[in-house]
């Protein structure tokens, strides 16, 4: 036996090989060996079905999860259609509430300091406060993460994704695809997609002005009390008598609440562009519904 490079100062290789060590015979090598690897693949067996057991348990954990803010904690409770196309059928006596009446007070909090540009579609940014109106989502009210912390933010983001993966049927919105097409859309356009029929009432969303009911044209434009209107917005504030965004204030089903922008937003979805030039954001009155 030789010691080979750096070694214990105290001991040179001749002492090293002098040394007594204590051999079992090859017979007891082999029987130590071969109990050795038995044990070994037990323990390794146990564990690859510990590791299956915590998977399937994640996933059970994500199924209840899915299902109480999708569908509430009582599986007999009716439903009734969401309106929403991605999250289908909700229980029936579930309401459409705005998030202030459940808050006491929304802050502006922390962020990083961004710059002073939006975010486009490849990059990260931190949303403002005022990036819901009227119950839309803006999602151009935001202010564009430094490169720094957005590789970081990225990093995260998709370490969350392995951890916690997208639910059956539903889509994350982290990483589109493709870009999107930037236009304005008119109501002439839903017509022509299809997302609209002519001759479709369109209900006010305020239960002062329910009469008021407005019938869509064949050529895009809004008619209310025998006069035709070249915007939805045009038309509303003709009923309400102040500036009024009519993509919010009109709705075209009124048990699903469901509203011209919520109309748009699928198509413009559906069809991978952008609105270019929004209406007038809501007045901020509250909805009577």
């Amino acid at each position: 036996m030789r010691s080979v490079g750096v070694s214990y100062p105290a001991i040179n290789a001749s002492d090293l090989g002098d040394i007594p060590v204590h051999l079992p015979p090859p017979k007891s090598q082999r029987a130590i060996a071969n109990h050795l690897d038995r044990e070994t693949t037990r323990l390794d067996a146990l564990v690859a079905a510990k590791e299956r057991v915590l998977e399937l348990l994640a996933e059970k954990r994500r199924a209840l999860i899915t299902r109480a803010v999708t569908r509430g904690l009582d599986p007999s409770a009716p439903l009734r259609g969401s309106g929403v196309p991605w999250l289908g059928e909700i229980p029936e006596h579930w309401r459409v509430e705005r998030l202030k009446f459940h808050l006491h007070g929304i802050e502006q909090g922390w962020s990083p300091i961004c710059d002073k540009m939006p975010a486009t579609l490849e990059e990260w940014g931190v949303l403002k406060a005022g990036c819901v109106n009227g119950w839309d989502f803006d999602s151009n009210e935001n202010k564009r993460l430094p490169e720094a912390i957005r590789s970081r933010t990225q990093e995260l983001a998709d370490l969350i994704i392995q951890i916690w993966p997208v639910p059956q049927n539903h889509r994350s919105g982290f990483s589109p695809d493709r870009p999107r097409l930037r236009k304005k859309v008119h109501l002439s356009d839903l017509i022509r997609g299809g997302a609209l029929e002519p001759g479709l009432s369109l209900f006010p969303r305020r239960k002062k002005f329910s009469a008021r009911v407005a019938t869509l044209l064949p050529d895009g434009r809004v008619e209310v009390d025998g006069v035709a209107f070249s915007s939805p917005s045009e038309a509303a504030t003709s009923i309400t008598g102040h500036p009024t965004n009519g993509w919010w204030f009109f709705l075209v089903d009124q048990a699903s609440r469901r509203s011209l922008r919520t109309v748009r937003r699928d198509y413009v979805n559906a069809m991978a562009v952008d609105v270019e030039d929004d209406e007038a954001e809501e007045d901020g009155d509250e909805d009577e519904g």
